[in-house]
């Protein structure tokens, strides 16, 4: 990243470490995610999307663009997607998914031997 000058047009991405709040400023005096970005993230209003607590470390995403940030947090925007594993075999709950989920779950489940 560079200290001195915005080389980044729409998104820029932080590793956050456990320890600074999601935030501008903190009137407690606590350490914030802007104390780790160049002072033009700041000056050139970039913002966070989404949050992550103050215990927590992560990918934490900021944009200037506001039409990004609501469509990356807008419940429905993006799809989800779940991969699921079985690590032991109960043939009632293998049936009872099959039910559930149809083909599916026949696709993604191997039958129990």
């Amino acid at each position: 990243m560079n200290k001195t000058q915005n080389d980044s047009q729409k998104l820029l991405a932080l590793h956050k470490p456990k320890g600074y709040l999601v935030t501008r400023s903190d009137d407690l005096g606590r350490k914030t995610v802007y104390d780790l970005l160049p002072d033009w993230a700041l000056d050139e209003g970039w913002m966070p999307i989404g949050r992550l607590d103050l215990a927590s470390k992560g990918l934490l995403l900021f944009t200037t663009d506001g039409q990004i940030g609501n469509t990356l947090t807008k419940p429905g925007a993006c799809a989800k997607v779940y991969d699921l594993g079985q690590r032991s075999c109960h043939r009632g709950a293998y049936r009872r998914s099959q039910k559930r989920c149809g083909e599916q779950a026949r696709a993604t489940q191997s039958p129990c031997r």
